[in-house]
């Protein structure tokens, strides 16, 4: 996995899972980015043997590695030794998922999920708040779960699947049309902004319609 940024975190005594039966998504419930580092840092001084998930990803769709992928995580309390954990930074609850951590995070995923022989759905990508009382991943993040789950089935079967009318709504053959082009890679933050459940930033739009003009003068 070359995306992966090393961060070369000390742990003290870590045992190895039983297996890899979930992928559990968390947010970090910070006001901002924050690092592997600063998180170890954070579990560390709570008498853990650090940092409790094994991926982070950062505000700019950096992948940083965490707690070793094959030891047994401290995320998901009476999960954690068949459950490989997400956390992204931010707080999710109040703010919404750069398009670039979703990008990052459907990445990881399939590559996860391809390894370990998972099928994505609702039993085996999941977040926090599917097996505990908790707000977890914050409700902006936990609203694309759906589409994040069909996005990454998508990217291990190697294909986009054309847009049709049979059982799919407006905003997903539009945003369907414009990904299947390579314009946008983040399907399911677009989806998200056309069901109103997330707010475009205008950053990102000016992106998207700089590809589309840089795609019509290549044209």
């Amino acid at each position: 996995m070359s995306f992966i940024k090393e961060t070369n975190l000390s742990f003290n005594s870590l045992s190895n899972r039983s297996g890899t039966g979930q992928i559990v998504i968390h947010h970090a419930a910070t006001n901002g980015d924050v690092s592997s580092a600063t998180m170890h840092g954070w579990h560390q001084n709570q008498g853990w043997s650090g940092l409790g998930y094994h991926f982070i990803i950062r505000g700019d769709g950096t992948v940083e590695r965490g707690r070793p992928e094959m030891t047994v995580g401290a995320h998901a309390s009476g999960f954690n030794s068949n459950a490989i954990g997400i956390c992204l930074a931010g707080n999710f609850e109040t703010s919404q998922p750069a398009p670039q951590q979703i990008e990052s995070l459907s990445r990881l995923l399939a590559d996860l999920c391809n390894r370990y022989n998972l099928t994505p759905n609702a039993q085996t990508i999941v977040g926090h708040r599917d097996l505990m009382a908790t707000a977890c991943p914050g409700r902006n993040l936990y609203a694309i779960m759906d589409t994040l789950r069909a996005d990454v089935k998508k990217a291990m079967e190697g294909k986009s699947t054309p847009p049709s009318a049979s059982g799919k709504s407006a905003n997903e053959i539009t945003v369907d049309n414009v990904f299947g082009d390579g314009i946008i890679t983040d399907r399911a933050y677009w989806l998200g902004v056309l069901s109103g459940t997330i707010t475009a930033n205008p950053e990102f739009i000016k992106i998207v319609l700089d590809r589309y003009h840089a795609r019509l003068k290549s044209s």
